[in-house]
């Protein structure tokens, strides 16, 4: 440990308060000065999960500004641990989570991408602390031998790097298949992003961060389907990026608000089905278990209720739109 006090001895100057580091039995590893070890009051403490897999907390005299906390991080790592030992989880794990320096970006070159041209990322969302390293034992056991795949734990989620370019519908296969093993082997209902695809290795912190905002998004939007390609949320994140005070104004002065708000569950059902079946009138009649008729006839009262005629294109997207809006809004 002789490297990492070093590093405090240095770092000294930069911070006029003390910094402290702990291992996970509450043993100081280093500090920026002497101080005793039962010296526990008024401090923040941070939680650094290092590429090893190791858990580490750092105590400030003062909070700490989060390119601090990241810097300190990246920083401990480098100290603790041979970069050029470093394997493609501890690498994953580091960029993920934003700390990587040209190091470690030319050890990610030598280890990821060396074949394949693309990757994309599944993200499972999970904030239990409990349960995460029983999640990602589970998830590691089940792609077992795939080696273009690589499993980490980074902060509230377990990351799956995928090397190579997989179609859309493969990488839903595969998030439908971790749900259904985490929830008949853990009993847990989590939360799942595919990201999109991406060439360049020093964009994967940003890929982690854009993964995790469909993941967000989706469950404000679509609560019960847990499994969100970002792909297919375009029209979401736009809205997202106006504020709510503007959702709102424009959800209540351009749209039909007393009809969505009046909607019967059975009318949206309806519809939702109908935008999924890209507005086929069979495809849609055959999902929901019904005559074609029937379907018809519930268009054909939207229609008068609303004004929108969701067999025509615009209008279907106009329902969309708007029902985004008031879902955004509650």
């Amino acid at each position: 440990m002789k490297s990492i006090k070093t590093l405090f001895t240095q770092i000294e100057d930069i911070f006029p308060y003390y910094l402290a580091l702990y291992n996970d039995e509450g043993q100081m590893v280093a500090s920026t000065e002497n101080i005793s070890e039962d010296r526990q009051q008024d401090k923040v403490i941070y939680r650094f999960c290092l590429v090893d897999g190791t858990t580490f907390f750092l105590h400030s005299q003062e909070p700490l500004k989060e390119e601090s906390i990241k810097l300190l991080q990246l920083m401990i790592n480098q100290s603790l641990h041979n970069m050029s030992s470093y394997g493609k989880g501890q690498i994953v794990k580091l960029m993920a989570e934003g700390n990587f320096d040209s190091k470690i970006l030319k050890r990610a070159e030598q280890l990821l991408l060396r074949t394949k041209d693309y990757y994309t990322l599944i993200w499972i969302e999970f904030t239990g602390d409990d349960e995460l390293k029983a999640l990602h034992q589970v998830i590691v056991e089940s792609f077992k031998g795939y080696k273009q795949i690589t499993v980490v734990p980074i902060t509230d989620g377990i990351l799956l790097f995928i090397e190579g370019e997989e179609t859309k519908e493969s990488l839903h296969e595969k998030g439908k298949r971790i749900r259904a093993i985490v929830n008949s082997e853990l009993f847990l209902d989590v939360s799942i992003g595919i990201s999109n695809k991406y060439t360049k290795l020093n964009d994967l912190y940003n890929a982690v961060m854009e993964t995790k905002k469909s993941v967000e998004i989706g469950n404000a939007l679509y609560p019960g389907k847990r499994l969100y390609i970002t792909e297919d949320l375009k029209v979401e994140k736009l809205l997202y990026m106006i504020s709510q005070s503007d959702r709102k104004n424009i959800y209540i002065e351009l749209f039909h608000k007393e009809f969505f708000d009046s909607i019967e569950e059975e009318i949206y059902k309806t519809m939702d089905v109908f935008l999924e079946k890209d507005l086929n009138l069979g495809d849609t009649a055959r999902e929901l278990y019904i005559h074609r008729n029937t379907l018809a006839y519930r268009l054909d009262k939207i229609q008068k209720e609303s004004g929108l005629d969701l067999r025509k294109f615009e209008d279907a997207m106009l329902y969309k739109i708007s029902l985004l809006l008031k879902k955004s809004l509650d």
